[in-house]
């Protein structure tokens, strides 16, 4: 028998709730008011508002779990040993665009450093790289380094970072990143970080979630530990944008 009762538990104050008809007692309820002391009906009046309170997951509902980007408010030390893997770029482009991370010129980038704000730019490229010419106030925080060792694990992941980083000898993570990071940047400064190429977080015909660089890899980490980061879209062309600057 259907339920001729409309009974709701009352969430916004947009709902007005009005008293059932006087003759009716709990004799004659039907079972999903037998529980219920009285008996409302409740009149929409007006949108009723997100509600914002977490339930328990639906039934038959489902819920992505991933590695990259969880609610967890825990920091994330360590890139991922897969990082060039199309699914795990999926989930940092994707984690990266939902915290707006900004695009700038360099240009732009040599403004905010010498601005009001003073933002700090970051260079991530090869310690030797950065040695032979970088932007004038830029920073060296290598995030790959020189590989040590030519153990079947370093060997594989440099076979990844090849895809990257196919013009530098090899590399491997350089695992003293966030340390170096900590002792040149607090996590309330402002960063931009720069490597050779750019890359992008717009999509393109042939790369739906843009296409990944060494800088976006790092504004990733450096999120997932507090940093406020922009990245030079096109990378940084030192040879021709600024002079050589002897360190």
């Amino acid at each position: 028998m259907p339920c001729n009762f409309r009974c709701a538990s009352v969430a916004h104050s947009i709902f007005s709730v009005v008293p059932a008809r006087p003759d009716l007692t709990s004799k004659g309820k039907p079972p999903c008011c037998k529980s219920n002391q009285r008996t409302f009906s409740v009149r929409g009046t007006g949108t009723p508002k997100r509600n914002t309170q977490k339930f328990g997951q639906i039934k038959g509902g489902s819920r992505k779990l991933t590695l990259l980007a969880t609610a967890s408010a825990q920091p994330l030390e360590r890139l991922p040993d897969n990082v060039t893997n199309s699914k795990v770029w999926e989930e940092m482009s994707t984690y990266l665009t939902s915290q707006k991370v900004k695009a700038t010129s360099p240009s732009e980038a040599y403004k905010r450093t010498t601005g009001f704000f003073k933002y700090k730019l970051i260079d991530i490229r090869p310690e030797s790289d950065f040695s032979q010419v970088h932007a004038p106030g830029a920073t060296n925080v290598q995030l790959y380094r020189p590989l040590t060792s030519w153990d079947v694990k370093s060997t594989l992941a440099r076979v990844t970072l090849a895809m990257l980083t196919p013009n530098i000898p090899a590399v491997e993570e350089n695992p003293a990143f966030l340390e170096e990071m900590r002792k040149v940047a607090a996590k309330g400064d402002r960063i931009i970080v720069v490597c050779d190429s750019g890359g992008t977080l717009e999509p393109t015909a042939s790369l739906k979630y843009g296409k990944q660089s060494r800088s976006l890899i790092a504004a990733f980490l450096l999120l997932k530990n507090g940093y406020k980061v922009f990245h030079i879209l096109i990378g940084l062309k030192p040879k021709v944008q600024f002079p050589a600057v002897p360190t």
